[in-house]
């Protein structure tokens, strides 16, 4: 069985020159920050005569901090992603639940093209690329949409 470490780390963001530009601005950093690729992204409600070429323009100031989007989000967007935030934690929540081999499994149907229409693997040539029967690949596959699916379709 494999280890599972999680780490819950909290920065003192305060202090920072970004944060300390909002707030100079009015603006206000809305909860969850979140990261991809390297690049944080934030929500920050500002006030109605804040234009966003101000914002950029005070937070590059410092030559620090370099904005490479800003977007304007409807309030029924953002509330999407604040009240999506539950389902994608247990939707990694049950991806780092699979078991090794189960995460093989369902890549290598992904990477070979077995969800694709139409398909460019069969399920004989996933086993065979497995060394097992068709039976028990059916079963493995089996297992791992189950599990998915039923992630999903509990928020439906």
């Amino acid at each position: 069985m494999k280890s599972r470490s999680e780490i819950w780390v909290s920065y003192d963001i305060l202090t920072t020159a970004a944060w300390r530009n909002f707030s100079s601005l009015g603006c206000t950093v809305v909860p969850p920050l979140r990261v991809a690729n390297g690049v944080e992204k934030w929500f920050v409600y500002t006030p109605d005569e804040i234009s966003q070429r101000d914002i950029k323009r005070q937070l590059e100031m410092d030559n620090a901090t370099h904005i490479s989007r800003i977007r304007e989000l409807t309030l029924k967007s953002f509330l999407k992603v604040i009240f999506n935030m539950d389902f994608l934690s247990d939707f990694i929540d049950t991806m780092e639940a699979l078991t090794d081999l189960q995460v093989k499994t369902i890549k290598q149907a992904y990477v070979n093209g077995y969800y694709d229409y139409p398909r460019r693997c069969t399920l004989g040539d996933l086993a065979k690329i497995n060394g097992i029967s068709k039976n028990a690949m059916a079963k493995r596959l089996k297992s791992v949409e189950k599990k998915i699916f039923e992630c999903l379709f509990g928020y439906i």
